[in-house]
């Protein structure tokens, strides 16, 4: 978790110190980076289900906490047209965007996962870039880590947010080709590319193909 949360905050400030100007984090959830990165100019639109997105609105209004820069964008993703959501909440196509999307690939089924994927480079302008985090199905783990991480999806669960997908080791390269998109050039390894993969999950920059 420590290393994920790491490669997003080095994505967002990627993008700012790149000049991006627009910064949209999908299935934003309870996400403080618009207030800890937020930045002259730079304009953010979070986008989350309704219910979520209502409750953590009152929760910034509750703690005194004034955001100008977030625009709250409500989208059932497994419903809603992402692309038209956009439009309407001021983002801009003809400007590079840095679209984040976290926490999520593994709660959704796989049809939505691609057509998240394509809403997004439909509406990124060249230089965009795209970080994104697929869950790939565990390998090399010992009986008391499997044990542990079948315990956090079960308790996960019962709270309403089932694991609904994994990715095979090749999947997050073919579905990201499929949608339009391209793995960036590593900003940390001269020559590499900016493609993470650990024993749970596979950490991706892409850009437009």
């Amino acid at each position: 978790m420590q290393r994920r949360t790491a490669f997003f905050d080095d994505e967002t400030l990627g993008a700012i110190h790149r000049g991006t100007t627009q910064i949209v984090i999908v299935a934003a959830g309870y996400d403080g980076r618009a207030l800890r990165f937020a930045t002259p100019a730079v304009r953010w639109w979070e986008v989350d289900h309704p219910a979520t997105q209502a409750d953590k609105r009152r929760r910034l209004a509750d703690a005194g906490i004034q955001a100008p820069s977030i625009t709250f964008v409500p989208v059932d993703l497994t419903r809603d047209d992402l692309v038209a959501s956009l439009a309407d909440a001021g983002h801009d196509p003809a400007l590079p965007s840095l679209f984040v999307v976290e926490g999520l690939l593994g709660y959704l089924p796989r049809d939505v996962s691609a057509g998240l994927l394509s809403s997004t480079r439909a509406v990124a302008a060249e230089g965009s870039r795209l970080a994104v985090a697929f869950p790939i199905v565990p390998h090399d783990l010992s009986i008391s880590e499997t044990i542990a991480l079948r315990v956090r999806e079960t308790a996960v669960a019962t709270v309403g947010e089932p694991r609904l997908d994994r990715f095979g080791p090749e999947e997050p390269d073919q579905l990201l080709e499929a949608a339009g998109w391209k793995v960036s050039k590593s900003d940390r390894v001269p020559g590499g590319l900016a493609r993470y993969e650990g024993r749970q999950g596979v950490l991706v920059a892409a850009e437009p193909a």
